[in-house]
């Protein structure tokens, strides 16, 4: 079974990754400032 958005977005931030401030979208984003990537977790699951 795939993972939830609630379980990615806990990993990510486990992980290094700073929550970003966004707009209105069904999407979440996180950022992680030692490896400079970007993350987009869809907030629909």
């Amino acid at each position: 079974m795939p993972m939830t958005s609630k379980e990615m977005c806990k990993l990510l931030k486990k992980n290094g990754f700073i929550e970003m401030k966004g707009g209105p979208t069904g999407h979440r984003k996180f950022f992680n400032p030692v490896s400079l990537l970007l993350f987009l977790v869809t907030a629909k699951t």
